[in-house]
């Protein structure tokens, strides 16, 4: 699963929209739309910010999901 798709997961696992993402970590909606459809990448400190604002570890954004058996 690429960033972008888990970047989409989780904001859609926490409710929230591109534009209250946005406003959370201060990045605009259009670079957010832009790496969810992987059309562009985060910096180091932009994932760190949106790890932040999703409360979930930075980890979870860069590895793909462990399966359950």
């Amino acid at each position: 699963m690429s960033l972008g798709e888990q970047l989409r997961q989780a904001r859609q696992k926490a409710q929230l929209s591109l534009r209250d993402l946005s406003a959370r970590a201060g990045i605009s909606i259009a670079k957010l739309s832009k790496v969810e459809n992987g059309l562009a990448t985060l910096r180091h400190p932009e994932l760190l910010t949106l790890a932040e604002a999703l409360a979930v570890p930075a980890t979870a954004l860069l590895a793909p999901p462990t399966p359950v058996p």
